[in-house]
């Protein structure tokens, strides 16, 4: 299954993630969410200070494009001084 996979990657260079379907109901579900990688289980969304001391949201561009309102709310509350938890 690895070299399956190995081949998959070298032969579609997937963008983004190899493993995200983007045309599953509720685009950007992961279509093998057993086996995502630990970035997406530890970090779906993250909050971080910056080098230069400033609070940010961090994610992904899926998650930026397909949940924008509510990342923009957040990047809002960021901004206004709410605090990174």
């Amino acid at each position: 299954m690895a070299n399956d996979w190995y081949e998959k990657l070298k032969t579609e260079g997937a963008a983004l993630c190899a493993i995200l379907n983007p045309t599953q109901l509720g685009a950007g579900l992961c279509s093998e969410y057993t086996y995502r990688g630990l970035i997406c289980r530890l970090f779906g969304y993250s909050a971080r200070t910056n080098k230069y001391a400033k609070h940010e949201l961090v994610t992904c561009k899926i998650i930026k494009e397909e949940q924008s309102e509510a990342y923009q709310q957040a990047e809002m509350k960021i901004a206004e001084g709410a605090r990174c938890q």
